[in-house]
């Protein structure tokens, strides 16, 4: 594992959930850039430069900022952002994630606290750990109820195996009856085992009149037509803490009928 042996690291963000947990380690301050998507904690912005896009960031201006450190996913970046920044920044620590479990999130969690020598007293990932294991212990022995995840509209894209999603989603008690991997296109196949519709806020941020357009065309009963916290379900890192909170007390409070 690398360690960066500097007290004042210089961090370039350009993942959203990182970038919360960056600062819920204690290290907001060394954060001299992040996206436009990078909206967790609110008072981020002071004195910091926004870069752009998650797919689109301006490597001209991450280059003139002089980070030690960009931490970039392979899920929200691309991979010519890396192999820019890879050729741009040749003494710059590329800290590269793509955590699609809860367990390889806090282990990923893990990873940047020894990266950046995080003092005991803002450890996370063992906490984290024991609660995780506490819900596994809570919702493995639990029936699933059959569910599609839905991210986008125009087309219509649901979650797939292999995702973040699909893991949270087991959490909640539910069972992800998409079979193909990653993010495909919905079709009507999808409602075979009568599944209930899960509509996200985000990246999409599916409204009431998005879910009356579905059941129109689809006819799935409305009862059966849910939105869905989608910050809870897709970011990883320290976003956790509220997902386990909500999952082992209120988890009615995740998802809710729309109609």
């Amino acid at each position: 594992m690398e360690i960066i042996n500097n007290t004042a690291p210089r961090i370039i963000s350009l993942v959203p959930s990182t970038t919360k947990t960056i600062c819920d380690l204690g290290f907001q301050d060394n954060i001299v850039g992040y996206t436009h998507f990078c909206i967790d904690p609110p008072n981020l912005h002071r004195n910091k430069t926004c870069i752009g896009g998650t797919k689109d960031p301006d490597i001209q201006k991450i280059t003139q900022l002089r980070p030690d450190i960009v931490f970039i996913n392979q899920e929200e970046n691309t991979k010519t952002t890396f192999d820019e920044l890879t050729a741009r920044l040749p003494h710059t620590y590329l800290h590269l994630s793509q955590p699609k479990t809860i367990q390889e999130s806090i282990s990923d969690i893990q990873n940047i606290e020894q990266l950046l020598q995080v003092k005991s007293k803002n450890i996370w990932s063992q906490k984290l750990n024991d609660r995780f294991q506490n819900l596994k212990l809570k919702t493995n022995s639990k029936a699933k109820t059959p569910a599609l995840y839905f991210i986008w509209k125009e087309p219509y894209m649901v979650a797939g195996k292999d995702t973040y999603i699909n893991d949270t989603m087991k959490y909640l008690g539910f069972k992800n009856i998409c079979k193909e991997q990653r993010y495909p296109l919905f079709n009507k196949t999808h409602l075979e085992e009568k599944p209930y519709i899960l509509l996200s806020n985000e990246p999409y941020p599916f409204r009431k009149r998005d879910a009356e357009e579905f059941y129109q065309k689809y006819k799935t009963p409305k009862e059966f037509i849910h939105k869905i916290d989608g910050q809870l379900m897709s970011w990883h890192g320290t976003t956790i803490s509220h997902f386990l909170n909500r999952a082992l007390r209120k988890p009615f409070e995740i998802t809710q009928p729309i109609f």
